[in-house]
């Protein structure tokens, strides 16, 4: 959690508001995702964004979803415009806090405040070792979060794609 860790994570919600404010939809992952499969088969357009999730309670519009920012799509509304300045905003109230933590944090004043309608994916389709799956049938992306260090998860990723 030093300054540059944090002022790196945060500079995606950055680009994110800037990719939106141009007129674009975007889907990001981050680049310890591994992509077996099209992930837009679970990205739902009625929703503002899809998030990915960390742990799935098995309803994609419960906001007690664990999220998990390194899997978002957003579509770019007015209203997802002001989501995102909202949450970067809201870093100064939590200042030692990633922005996945922020969000956590802040989704329901989110969801009050913008009427912001969040599909969150679930772990079958988005493994990780947050909350493993073994069927890979189903799996579209895998990220190598709930690990910390590189060497890590590669060698857990490798065990991932030697099953």
């Amino acid at each position: 959690m030093s300054k540059d860790y944090l002022d790196l994570v945060w500079s995606k919600v950055r680009l994110w508001q800037f990719t939106l404010e141009q007129g674009y939809s975007f889907l990001f992952t981050d680049v310890d995702a591994m992509w077996f499969r099209d992930p837009f088969r679970h990205i739902s357009f009625y929703a503002d964004m899809t998030i990915a999730a960390d742990i799935f309670y098995g309803n994609p519009e419960d906001h007690n979803n664990n999220p998990n920012t390194g899997l978002v799509f957003a579509k770019p509304t007015r209203k997802n415009i002001e989501v995102l300045k909202y949450w970067r905003e809201a870093r100064k109230r939590f200042p030692t806090m990633h922005e996945q933590a922020v969000y956590d944090k802040i989704k329901y004043e989110l969801v009050s405040k913008f009427d912001l309608k969040v599909q969150y994916v679930s772990t079958e389709y988005w493994g990780n070792f947050c909350q493993p799956q073994k069927n890979f049938t189903k799996l579209s992306t895998f990220h190598s979060c709930c690990l910390v260090g590189l060497e890590m998860k590669f060698a857990l990723i490798k065990g991932v794609t030697a099953e």
